[in-house]
């Protein structure tokens, strides 16, 4: 169900037909437009909206109109009418962006905004954006993707924002900057000759020189108040008077003339008035629904005659809507004198906008009324739809917040509707809490749809049983309607994770499948990239290395094909294509897929992503030998890692660490490695055994395996070879054996390669070299199709001294001989030429880089990351290291890492010059 747009809110308010002529103030406005903002902040009444309704006539730049309400505080809805707008002027921008919006999980606004500014740079001529009425929007998320908005503009986007307060933005900032122009109060006051205008040209009252100064000053220039006392003064016979019994506040000024002017309105207009301010926009064909009546077109065409802040909508006069404060002091008359029909009034607005499938704007009327049971009706109805296919989440969790909790728990759909909120937050199980509600209140008709929720939530919690979520999942899949493609891609991928979970891994596979073809047809990129990375894990679990590279690969190029923006999500199939890469030794291509997964996950909100692409990135880093990178990286992960304790934290961290003092001796031979700390840990600690196939993530359980089941094995190993002391390699020997029947049970053939070749270092060490020659062999046939290269080669000198010995033996098939070779020189290669024999070919990543007019003059050797010059700024404010990694959560290693980058791109060796640098190309303010 697309969201519904009011196409109203997108009309630019044509000039009034009687206006007093300001060619001073239209000027300004019109000078303004070589700053990237203008702000026009005024109280209401001071002919803001008016004063660029008539500069748009005027000028020969295209206009983009949104006139913006309290509705539009959802950060979906307003980037959805912000898209809107432009495209009124530009059809064919905002594609990217659009798709993004589509999402039920909305990503960063700046990764939603970085296509759109792409889109608007490459504009043949530009146009300017009116944003009207932005003293209504509050939500935080907005102001911050406005800021992100100007601060990135490209010189063929004006943005004009009217208000009645300033906004919290960075007015300061821009302003010093340049940045900024600026219209206000004391600009747009009538003065007296304006006054004049007004009063005896346009309403012909014939006032005095006298009487206009006094009105002038009465008002202060106030249009609303010299309008009002001009519509007073009208068939009155006693002017004079009028003018001096004329005094106090704006506020009060105006609702003293609003009773004047009410007064002497007939008694059918003024009930007119009262009953249709309740309606933000409105039609004649509302107002009948609403009133009663029957001729509200015409009462709309006398309104507008009579200059009573009727404002039209469209080039037809069809829509309307009253200026706010007028609306608002009339809101104020209905309650004091008819409040008791202020519900009724909601209720027939709310039926005729169901009529019209205006679903928002009908659910806000009836809740409004305090109409709940016909909320909850309307909310039932379509909330599931509009939350799977477009993103209003802040207004559905408000319209849900807004109903007792009786009218949610009698309906199952609106419980259905809570566990979808709850999956969203990674609440799981408040999420399985609302199912069963759900469960209790459903009927027949809705049994599947509960399946599908409690199948998706159970498959996705650590300490669930699978086997209910594989039920749960096949339930659904057999009774959902072929065309309810959401449900039936959240059902495909419970059910292939479960299976994950049981070591079904085949069977994982095929539901996994078909979870990502069911997205696709869909558009659901909710679940997408995580349903393509989990096939691709399985697969490399199976062993199947060229297989799980395919999946990456396809499934990236589908993303570019069809211009899908990248969402935090999409980092869990880079970091699956950067791992696959980094297992064939393509390590260059490898770091750059980690490093997008890792730019991905940190614009998102999941801990336990941002934590495993950095794990990847670390395994890369140890990979190319860069040592001091990989110290570094487990130092940040595990200071991240207990902010955010997790699976990984709790079960990993501590055997990669071992495991990397035991890398370390192996590749460095330095005497003074940390073994002994790695043997502390490894006596401390116990086989891990059984199956560990309850991760949150394929990807964890891989994890799982390779660091938490192989570390202490590994470390008895190493010491063994350091100490001589061969005691403990039986126990080792006995466990090896017992995971290797698990890898074979399990399918694990990846696992069961490794745990092969540590049983053939482990005879190795023993003397054994026939046993050990032999079980080598066996994990190099199973490795040798899918070019297996690293499982191989991060074991060190070990693996490099019984590899050598294997080349001696009589074992060497021709075929099995040259990958041996490949590996031997694997082992050989310096870390910057590590990039295998079989570099994959790149795919582009969909990430646009931001434009704007600065960039355009920078003319680096390679430009700054987003995170770099995050830090630039910082530096500039004056933050030494410790408070710069404190600020960026680093640790001081990595900022002193992050500015010797600044440096060279920069070409400057000091603090002081890189600022000086930073401010000459415009990256940092004068």
């Amino acid at each position: 169900m697309p969201f519904p747009l009011l196409q109203t809110k997108l009309y630019i308010p044509p000039p009034r037909p009687q206006l007093v002529a300001r060619p001073a103030i239209t000027t300004k406005l019109q000078a303004s437009a070589t700053y990237p903002l203008t702000l026009i902040a005024a109280p209401a009444g001071f002919g803001k909206t008016t004063l660029v309704s008539e500069w748009i006539t005027q000028t020969a730049q295209p206009v983009a109109w949104l006139s913006l309400d309290e509705e539009d505080n959802d950060p979906g809805r307003f980037l959805l009418y912000l898209v809107a707008a432009l495209r009124t002027v530009h059809p064919q921008i905002g594609e990217i962006t659009l798709s993004a919006l589509q999402a039920p999980q909305l990503p960063p606004s700046t990764a939603i905004l970085t296509p759109l500014l792409n889109d608007l740079h490459q504009l043949p001529e530009s146009l300017a954006l009116v944003l009207d009425d932005y003293h209504l929007i509050s939500a935080p998320l907005i102001h911050e993707a406005l800021v992100f908005l100007v601060e990135h503009l490209p010189p063929t986007l004006r943005l004009i924002i009217i208000t009645r307060l300033d906004p919290p933005l960075p007015l300061a900032r821009w302003r010093v900057r340049g940045q900024l122009a600026e219209i206000r109060a004391d600009d747009l006051r009538f003065d007296t000759t304006e006054a004049g205008a007004l009063f005896n040209q346009i309403m012909g009252l014939q006032l005095t020189a006298e009487e206009i100064v006094r009105l002038e000053t009465r008002t202060e220039g106030w249009i609303a108040g010299l309008q009002l006392a001009a519509l007073s003064m009208q068939g009155r016979a006693d002017i004079t008077g009028f003018i001096q019994r004329f005094s106090g506040s704006h506020r009060h000024v105006f609702s003293y003339l609003i009773e004047e002017v009410l007064s002497r309105r007939p008694v059918g207009t003024l009930d007119f008035l009262l009953q249709t301010a309740l309606l933000e926009r409105f039609n004649a064909d509302l107002c009948n629904a609403v009133t009663g009546l029957t001729d509200s077109q015409a009462l709309l065409e006398k309104i507008e005659q009579a200059n009573l802040f009727l404002i039209p909508l469209d080039d037809e006069r069809k829509w309307y809507r009253y200026h706010h404060l007028f609306a608002e002091v009339l809101r104020e008359h209905l309650h004091q004198a008819a409040s008791q029909t202020i519900p009724t009034l909601h209720q027939r607005a709310a039926a005729w906008f169901e009529t019209q499938e205006l679903w928002p704007e009908s659910i806000y009327h009836a809740l409004a009324a305090a109409d709940y049971a016909t909320a909850a009706r309307l909310i039932e109805r379509v909330g599931l739809a509009l939350f799977a296919q477009s993103n209003i989440q802040h207004s559905i969790q408000r319209w849900l917040s807004s109903l007792p909790g009786a009218f949610i728990d009698e309906r199952p759909r609106l419980c259905l509707l809570q566990a979808w909120m709850s999956f969203s937050q990674v609440d799981l199980a408040t999420g399985l809490q609302w199912v069963t509600k759900a469960e209790a209140a459903a009927e027949g008709v809705i049994v599947a749809e509960t399946a599908a929720m409690r199948a998706m939530l159970t498959a996705y919690s650590l300490h669930l049983d699978p086997a209910q979520a594989l039920a749960f999942g096949q339930q659904a899949l057999a009774t959902l309607p072929v065309e309810q493609y959401t449900l039936r891609g959240i059902a495909a991928a419970a059910v292939g994770m479960a299976y994950v979970k049981q070591g079904a891994l085949r069977e994982a596979e095929a539901a996994l499948a078909e979870a990502i073809s069911v997205s696709r047809r869909q558009g659901g990129l909710y679940i997408f990239a995580t349903v393509a990375s989990n096939q691709a894990a399985v697969q490399r679990a199976q062993g199947m290395l060229h297989r799980a590279l395919a999946t990456c690969r396809e499934n990236l190029a589908w993303l570019v094909q069809h211009g899908v923006l990248p969402y935090p999500t999409f980092s869990a199939l880079y970091l699956q294509l950067a791992d696959l890469l980094r297992e064939q030794n393509a390590l260059a291509e490898a770091q750059h897929y980690a490093e997008t997964a890792i730019a991905h996950s940190d614009r998102g909100i999941s801990p336990v992503m941002i934590l495993l692409c950095r794990l990847g990135f670390l395994r890369i880093k140890q990979a190319q030998g860069d040592w001091g990178a990989v110290w570094q990286l487990l130092q940040e992960i595990t200071q991240m890692a207990e902010r955010h304790p997790t699976v990984i934290h709790q079960s990993v961290l501590p055997a990669i660490t071992a495991q990397y003092q035991v890398a370390t001796e192996a590749w460095s031979a330095d005497a003074d490695s940390p073994l002994e700390t790695a043997w502390q840990w490894a006596q401390q600690s116990a086989w891990e055994e059984g199956k560990l196939l309850s991760a949150y993530r394929v990807t964890e359980f891989i994890y799982l395996y390779e660091h938490s089941r192989l570390a202490r094995a590994q470390v008895y190993m190493a010491w063994a070879r350091w100490t001589n002391d061969q005691s403990l390699l039986p126990e080792t020997m006995a466990y090896l054996q017992r995971q290797e029947q698990i890898a074979m049970e399990s399918h694990l053939r990846w696992y069961l390669i490794k745990v092969q070749l540590l049983q053939a270092l482990v005879h190795h060490i023993l003397g054994q070299s026939a046993v050990a020659l032999s079980l080598l062999t066996t994990a190099l046939q199973r490795a040798q199709p899918e070019r297996f290269v690293r499982i191989f080669v991060d074991e060190g000198e070990p693996m490099r001294r019984l590899l050598a010995e294997w080349t001696q033996s009589e074992l060497d098939d021709g075929q099995l001989g040259d990958f041996v070779e490949q590996l031997l020189i694997a082992f050989a290669q310096p870390a910057d030429e590590q990039s295998g024999a079989e570099t994959a070919s790149h795919i582009e990543t969909p990430s646009p880089t931001i434009v704007n007019r600065k960039s355009q003059i920078v003319n680096l050797v390679e430009p700054l990351s987003e995170r770099e010059l995050e830090i630039l700024r910082l530096v500039a404010a004056g933050l030494s290291n410790r408070q710069l990694a404190d600020n960026l959560i680093v640790t001081v290693g990595t900022v002193k890492k992050h500015l010797n980058n600044i440096y060279g791109k920069l070409g400057v060796a000091s603090r002081t010059q890189a600022i000086a640098r930073g401010r000459e190309l415009g990256l940092l303010p004068d």
